[in-house]
């Protein structure tokens, strides 16, 4: 009995089928797969992968803004807090 992904050691891929929905059309299909296993991305699932990436990185970047911009308010407070009581903030 063959394994799959069937390993080449010549061309360092392996070849293995998987059933997936593909350009609209649900079916077995061929797909290259790594050493490791892994099987190598449609391109339109690497687009997907990619946008998804760039989606979680914006969120990161939003939400680190928000920490910064709510950081920066109670930095404000605080300031105003010490001038009220008489004291400059700016020279402590």
């Amino acid at each position: 009995m063959v394994g799959f992904p069937l390993w080449m050691p010549e061309l360092q891929l392996g070849l293995g089928k998987e059933r997936q929905r593909f350009q609209g059309r649900d079916r077995e299909w061929l797909f290259w797969y790594d050493a490791a296993g892994n099987r190598y991305l449609m391109p339109d699932e690497r687009i997907a992968k990619a946008e998804t990436k760039t989606a979680e990185a914006e969120t990161k970047t939003a939400e680190a803004k928000t920490r910064a911009d709510q950081a920066e308010a109670r930095l404000q407070q605080l300031a105003d807090r010490l001038r009220e009581l008489g004291i400059d903030p700016d020279a402590i």
